[in-house]
């Protein structure tokens, strides 16, 4: 059973998880105590839970000797684990010389009995000079690491805002006006999607290549390289995307694409 808490954040009990809902590549893992006493507050949702209590059903019930010390660590975990997936109201109350309580909109959700996983397969790129035709096989996610550097507002709005920006960049770019080469790894060259590249965009490029043990030995591959950030400033997007060329060196085979979020 997952739980859906004020339409923002999932959380898995089996995988300890707490996720932005429908993007569970930004997830934040809890310790085993946390995800008890998490538990016990959505199973009392709105009732007022003595510190006797949760040390009881999260420690001493699962044999571990209980201390404050170690709820208010949980507590705490759990405070900063909400903000960072953008839950701006607090939700767990705390009651002077009581307890605690959780006051937050809690929606069941039965899990699946198959998981089925659905491969996301890049918009095809096309114009009269390039043409990128993408083989889903080639799709590469690369791992993408996400980072929760600080709280986030409206954080499903932003990282889809800016993946369709780098989408509509990369269906309209025009090799004249907004592809600049900036530098050369080997024998790929690195182009850059943004008009004006922020500082290091080659060195970062750079890093990127070596971090994806993309092999630029071999001619015929050209690197396309984007940062790209939402309105709100709290999310970075970094884009690349390594084509190789076909046979007649004017239109492109096919495409790996990398992304970072941080």
């Amino acid at each position: 059973m997952k739980y859906t808490i004020n339409l923002i954040v999932v959380f898995d009990p089996e995988l300890r998880t707490l996720a932005l809902n429908n993007n569970n590549q930004t997830s934040i893992e809890l310790s085993k105590p946390c995800c008890r006493v998490l538990n016990e507050f959505i199973k009392y949702n709105g009732d007022n839970l003595s510190r006797d209590l949760l040390l009881k059903n999260a420690w001493e019930d699962y044999g571990f000797p209980p201390s404050n010390a170690s709820l208010n660590n949980c507590i705490s975990e759990l405070r900063k684990s909400f903000v960072s997936l953008g839950v701006e109201k607090p939700i767990i109350i705390t009651l002077p010389r009581v307890g605690f309580r959780m006051e937050a909109d809690i929606h069941p959700t039965p899990k699946q009995k198959t998981e089925v996983k659905i491969k996301k397969q890049e918009p095809m790129i096309s114009k009269p000079e390039l043409s990128v035709a993408l083989k889903e096989e080639e799709i590469v996610n690369s791992h993408p690491v996400v980072r929760i550097k600080k709280p986030m507002a409206m954080p499903i709005l932003a990282l889809v805002s800016v993946l369709g920006l780098i989408g509509i960049a990369l269906l309209l770019w025009a090799p004249s006006a907004q592809l600049k080469l900036i530098g050369v790894y080997n024998q790929c060259d690195i182009y850059s999607i943004n008009k004006e590249p922020s500082p290091g965009a080659e060195f970062r490029a750079k890093q990127m290549l070596l971090s994806e043990k993309l092999d630029c030995d071999q001619p015929g591959q050209d690197i396309f390289y984007t940062e790209e950030r939402p309105d709100n400033d709290l999310l970075k997007i970094t884009f690349l995307a390594a084509c190789k060329k076909g046979q007649t060196g004017s239109d492109y085979q096919y495409c790996k694409t990398f992304k970072i979020i941080e």
